[in-house]
């Protein structure tokens, strides 16, 4: 079978996905022996393996790819950050608007509306984001980034997946359940995220090279 171009581009993000995720899940293993994470009462205490499929889980491929963006983007004004949420809630509205036309019960993605309003910032949420963003920190609350992946997963879901990737050193949580962009270190998920793309880019400039 010939490798054409596009199935040797398909191979290399195929590579630097299964790459980015074996190297998560190293880490994690890494932090964890070192710094055994101390469990509420209520909570039922896991090992280390019990984590791993969550940990190279799509959805944690979202949260990895958001952070990314974010701190690639650099520090972004607070007009910015007011007009992505508005801009998120809009979205929102109009999957609303499209479920009351055509009266159905889901998305096709099978989101409710309920799902959908619980995604919806109100103008006082909006506010303390960009007030926030303001002092020139972004740091962002597990109830926000519950409601910007409230499409790929619950908010219970996010909370749970943000307090593991805080066990394994890939992010930090602040006091209460605030989260910094680029907070640890240099940003260990956001680093893993970058090398992920870098792969992909150097695959795609050889390949540009060669039909040159």
């Amino acid at each position: 079978m010939p490798i054409t171009p596009e199935l040797s581009l398909l191979f290399a993000i195929r590579g630097a996905r299964a790459q980015f995720f074996d190297e998560l899940v190293a880490h994690g293993e890494a932090y964890w022996r070192e710094h055994p994470p101390a469990f509420e009462k209520k909570e039922r205490p896991v090992q280390f393996a019990d984590t791993i499929s969550d940990l190279r889980s799509e959805e944690v491929g979202l949260i990895a790819e958001f952070f990314f963006t974010i701190h690639e983007a650099g520090e972004a004004p607070s007009a910015q950050i007011e007009a992505y949420l508005n801009e998120h809630n809009r979205q929102l509205e109009e999957k609303k608007a499209w479920l009351k036309r055509e009266r159905r019960a889901e998305t096709y993605e099978g989101l409710s509306p309920q799902r959908l309003d619980s995604g919806i910032f109100n103008p006082d949420q909006i506010h303390a984001v960009v007030d926030q963003a303001e002092t020139g920190i972004l740091l962002f609350d597990q109830s926000t980034l519950g409601r910007l992946f409230i499409e790929a997963m619950s908010p219970e879901r996010c909370r749970q997946l943000l307090v593991l990737l805080s066990r394994c050193g890939l992010l930090r949580r602040y006091s209460g359940s605030a989260i910094r962009v680029g907070s640890y270190g240099e940003g260990v998920l956001e680093q893993m995220y970058g090398q992920q793309m870098r792969r992909v880019l150097e695959t795609t400039r050889l390949l540009q090279g060669e039909a040159a």
